[in-house]
């Protein structure tokens, strides 16, 4: 099979993969509620009484909020009172990960109690693990396809070419890895750790980038050498041959 076929079927495939990467993903989720670390937070929750009426100024709320390793956050902060909901402002923490918030309120002997998460940091959801997730293997699956190219076509150019795609989609998928287990980490040396990774990973797609262009420049340089030096021959009535003769 000649070179040119056997590129143009890497390329397809390739294709493929990318346009099934831009699929919406099928899983669903919910709105989710994320502050930033160290950032002013307003806890809300809208209190409705038996009727479905909004509560009133008697009633009392308190607020229970629990880390991600449920140690407690806050324990029964009094809620203050608005005549569409009650509030509670405070900061949050920079420990990231899902919080979980209980709001208890009595008025008289009635009683009720709501619950919810909310997430500091960046929101980790179905539908992002799942989009981060295919990204990756999507990534992965493309630098073994340019890899095995790159074990299967002769012709230098391309070759290599293949080479440096592979390992351009290879730091392409670890930087995006990289990026998604730091917004995981709780530990701020883990998260250094990450950083220092993602860090390196982009600079060496830009590098990897960088040779791929630079081999597509020499070559394209080389063409027009070997034009010039084809039409030299045939002004003068030589047989003109490549490099190494025909292959």
């Amino acid at each position: 099979m000649k070179t040119h076929t056997l590129a143009g079927l890497f390329l397809m495939a390739i294709t493929l993969l990318l346009f099934i990467s831009t699929l919406p993903s099928s899983s669903g989720a919910g709105e989710v509620i994320s502050y930033l670390p160290n950032e002013t937070m307003r806890i809300t929750v809208v209190c409705k009484d038996t009727s479905s009426a909004l509560c009133s100024s008697s009633t009392a709320c308190s607020l229970n909020i629990f880390y991600p390793n449920w140690t407690t956050f806050l324990q029964d902060q009094e809620l203050t009172y608005n005549s569409t909901h009650f509030y509670y402002d405070t900061n949050s923490s920079w420990y990231t990960g899902v919080y979980h918030a209980v709001a208890n309120c009595t008025d008289g002997t009635v009683y009720g109690v709501t619950d919810w998460d909310f997430y500091v940091g960046s929101p980790s959801t179905e539908v992002q693990e799942a989009t981060t997730s295919r990204g990756i293997y999507i990534l992965f699956g493309i630098a073994v396809l340019f890899f095995i190219a790159f074990l299967t076509i002769k012709q230098p150019t391309y070759k290599w070419s293949f080479f440096m795609f592979s390992l351009l989609f290879l730091v392409a998928a670890l930087n995006i890895a990289s990026i998604s287990l730091r917004n995981e980490a709780s530990s701020q040396n883990i998260i250094n750790i990450f950083d220092t990774i993602g860090a390196i990973s982009y600079y060496m797609i830009w590098f990897f980038g960088g040779l791929i262009i630079i081999i597509w420049i020499l070559t394209f340089i080389a063409s027009l050498a070997d034009k010039k030096k084809m039409r030299e021959y045939e002004r003068i009535g030589q047989p003109w041959q490549p490099p190494g003769g025909f292959k």
